[in-house]
């Protein structure tokens, strides 16, 4: 059985140590209930960790909220992998948002930034077949396609172009 306070503890303990990034990446042992083709599970550590942590420390919010955005910022910036793992974590958001459980929104500026990077990414992305990639001629921008497809279908947004 899944203990959702080791998922609020880590993701408390990743805010404290300035480590998002990290958490986000399942790295520095902040791997969450991983399945094999990825690396953490961010639908665990974005409801039951970050939203969690916003939730209950009122006085932290906007803190929060910054730090997790610039950890955001960072994995789009960052190598193919870290773009790819920003496409879950903006998909996410936005279903959350749909859905009306997010507390908070992901902001105009990291779609921007995400939409701007991808384009210049693309042909990396295409030619990586690691994680979700092998499942795609395509590699991990087919992966980011189904993503941004199933954000069409259910919810007629559009986080590629």
């Amino acid at each position: 059985m899944l203990d959702f306070n080791i998922i609020y503890a880590e993701t408390e303990k990743a805010f404290k140590n300035n480590e998002f990034y990290e958490l986000l990446l399942g790295l520095n042992d902040y791997n969450i209930n991983a399945p094999a083709s990825v690396p953490t599970d961010w639908t665990l550590i974005i409801y039951n960790g970050i939203f969690e942590l916003y939730k209950r420390n009122s006085n932290q919010q906007e803190t929060i909220k910054i730090a997790f955005y610039d950890a955001v910022k960072k994995l789009i910036n960052g190598n193919e992998i870290e773009l790819w793992v920003s496409s879950y974590i903006i998909f996410l958001m936005l279903h959350y948002q749909m859905k009306n459980k997010a507390p908070f929104n992901i902001s105009d500026e990291i779609l921007n930034l995400f939409k701007c990077r991808l384009s210049k990414m693309k042909d990396q992305l295409s030619n990586n077949k690691e994680y979700e990639g092998s499942q795609y001629t395509n590699g991990l921008y087919g992966d980011i396609e189904r993503l941004n497809n199933t954000l069409k279908t259910y919810y007629f947004i559009d986080m590629i172009n």
